[in-house]
């Protein structure tokens, strides 16, 4: 059963997900749009080719993650600024610089992990349970942790996990 904050988040999710569609493609001529494995990406041709190959890592090293990544992240768009965020309620993934172009495609690949995982705890117990207690934060970040973990291991790179944080 949802409760209203829940529809009124998703809703409000959608909304969010069209003005950052169309104000990217407005701002940055050079951008544009591509869907890979159902999943739409927004940003220069580098950064469309670096996430299909992130995907791509995920499909055959990963299955677990690649399996149900098109149910909890809709849209991956490149963000010019340092950090990455997630939008939970729209499944919007906002890369930035440091994911797609600073470090390695397969820590590109594990952060992937790490959204995909947050997304679906969230969608799970946040919208299906109104009685979610939003304090186990930090444990649900652990579990994003350890799971963007495993995904450096599948992807031999063990070297990268002391990164993690």
């Amino acid at each position: 059963m949802y409760k209203i904050t829940d529809k009124v988040s998703l809703f409000l999710g959608k909304i969010y997900k069209r003005k950052v569609i169309s104000s990217s493609l407005q701002k940055h001529p050079s951008y544009s749009s591509s869907f890979v494995d159902g999943i739409r990406i927004i940003g220069d041709e580098k950064f469309i080719l670096q996430t299909s190959q992130a995907i791509d890592l995920l499909k055959y090293k990963d299955n677990d993650i690649y399996n149900g990544m098109k149910d909890y992240i809709d849209l991956i768009i490149f963000v010019g600024r340092e950090k990455s965020s997630f939008v939970t309620s729209a499944k919007t993934y906002e890369v930035g610089i440091r994911e797609a172009y600073e470090v390695s495609i397969e820590w590109y690949a594990s952060s992937l992990a790490y959204w995909r995982t947050r997304s679906e705890i969230w969608h799970k117990l946040h919208i299906n349970n109104p009685f979610y207690d939003r304090k186990k934060t930090e444990k649900i970040r652990e579990m994003c942790t350890n799971r963007q973990k495993e995904t450096l291991k599948k992807l031999g790179r063990e070297d990268m996990v002391k990164y993690v944080k």
